[in-house]
């Protein structure tokens, strides 16, 4: 083929293809049949040289990537291989228990939630262990620098056992010293269960914690705190609470269920419940619907309508309060302080609409002077006896 028809056809091809409308085969002196005939070869010539370029590229892109992924020639030849027999087998099989220190640092407290007796914390915690079979001298090669998974080698099997749900914010992965120290390092964020006692709610204090035990014996495995990396990181964010900064505590879970006995770590913290919360919402207005009621005493006998009224009011409106302080108080089978208190001042406010209705009665019978004298008496004892609810409720 020679130069000039290759030119006409490369012309022909690119016209055709940019431009099949402006310049159509009839106007270049051509037929359908023959148009096509010279377009063809062109057109695949075109997408071989394409694929070719496509290629080279792929072929490098690929080349960098490896020499990316290889990186220096110490890294390429690192060997971070662990033998299988070190994976189950405990080191010192046999003989002491492994030591395993824990660090637990709590970073923040968010939410102690009465309803479910949970509780929101987020941690890091600290896991270490000494295997010497790990160790640069008996492995003949060091594994520091080496991302291994925590499954990869023999572990203390720890689990969480109070966690409702827990959020991970590193893979399970642990380093290795080349004396042979197995560090294990993990953010926690996660709901975890409470026992949580009531019964002095709202001046109560909880003892919240964040137990982890492991799955093997105690004559395979011991837990040791590690003091110089537990504490509090800083003030909690947790509104209504007072949190101390916890405390950590090694012991034994005994499952009688199957017969075995596990070997635990628990950190606790310790919440006090601020009252000045409730006592502005619901102690302080209660008072002043009792106090309500009490106004019943001061208004004379013969006046049957307003002493009924009052009376009534202060019934009604301690009903509708009691309905929408509801959602404050915990569902709990047994009496807490603060529902001794709704308690006693109820009884207290449905005594009350009991003497107006007996002194009203008195004095529609004539009998004024002691309707009188049952209301002078009973100013002094329904203060007395609210007092002696407060008292029995919040201070003994």
């Amino acid at each position: 083929m020679n130069t000039n028809e290759s030119s006409e056809k490369r012309s022909i091809a690119g016209d055709c293809r940019h431009s099949r409308k402006r310049y159509p085969a009839r106007q270049i002196g051509l037929d359908a049949a023959e148009y096509f005939r010279r377009r063809k070869p062109f057109e695949v010539f075109q997408k071989a040289v394409c694929n070719l370029i496509v290629l080279l590229l792929l072929v490098t892109t690929a080349d960098g990537v490896r020499a990316a992924q290889i990186g220096s020639p110490k890294e390429a030849q690192k060997d971070c291989a662990v033998p299988i027999p070190l994976r189950t087998k405990r080191p010192g099989a046999g003989g002491e228990p492994t030591k395993v220190h824990v660090g637990f640092v709590a970073i923040d407290l968010t939410d102690i939630d009465d309803a479910t007796q949970t509780f929101n914390v987020d941690f890091h915690i600290l896991i270490r262990w000494v295997d010497p079979r790990l160790s640069a001298e008996m492995l003949g090669h060091s594994l520091e620098g080496c991302r291994i998974g925590l499954h990869d080698i023999w572990n203390p099997e720890f689990r969480m056992v109070n966690k409702r749900e827990a959020i991970k914010h590193f893979e399970d992965t642990v380093s290795v010293d080349p004396a042979g120290t197995v560090t294990y390092r993990q953010r926690v964020l996660g709901r975890f269960s409470a026992r949580l006692n009531l019964r002095d709610f709202p001046r109560d204090t909880q003892e919240l914690s964040v137990q982890i035990a492991s799955t093997l014996d105690p004559g395979e495995v011991v837990f040791v705190p590690d003091t110089k990396l537990t504490g509090k990181l800083q003030d909690f964010s947790i509104s209504g609470w007072e949190v101390g900064p916890g405390e950590p505590e090694t012991g034994i879970i005994d499952v009688p269920l199957i017969e075995r006995k596990f070997p635990s770590y628990t950190y606790r913290f310790h919440a006090t419940r601020h009252v000045g919360y409730y006592l502005w919402t619901i102690i302080f207005p209660l008072g002043l619907i009792v106090f309500m009621g009490w106004t019943v005493f001061w208004i004379d006998p013969v006046h049957l309508g307003p002493q009924l009224g009052t009376a009534t009011a202060a019934i009604f409106t301690l009903i509708a309060f009691r309905l929408a302080i509801g959602r404050l108080l915990p569902a709990v089978e047994y009496l807490t302080r603060l529902d001794k208190f709704i308690v006693g001042s109820s009884v207290l406010m449905f005594a009350a609409l009991g003497e107006a209705i007996l002194t009203c009665s008195l004095a529609a019978r004539g009998n004024h002077l002691l309707s009188t004298r049952i209301d002078r008496w009973a100013r002094p004892i329904y203060v007395l006896t609210f007092t002696a609810v407060v008292v029995y409720s919040f201070f003994i």
